[in-house]
């Protein structure tokens, strides 16, 4: 079974946006609501863009060495 990743996914939902990253739900709408992910609305459903998914995880912080 192929594990999925976001180069070849164009949009997610937001649970599955939590489930891929690790980051929270709250912390997700917090960065969208910053500007930092897209959100965008495909009828009732919200679905966030992987390329700003992906663009937000990897401007976080490193974690330091242990």
């Amino acid at each position: 079974m192929n594990t999925p990743s976001l180069d070849n996914i164009i949009s997610l939902k937001i649970p599955d946006a939590v489930g891929l990253t690790g980051l929270s739900r709250t912390r997700i709408y917090d960065a969208i609501r910053h500007g930092h992910i897209v959100k965008v609305r495909a009828g009732r459903q919200s679905l966030v863009l992987a390329s700003s998914l992906r663009a937000y995880v990897e401007s976080l912080p490193r974690a330091a060495p242990a």
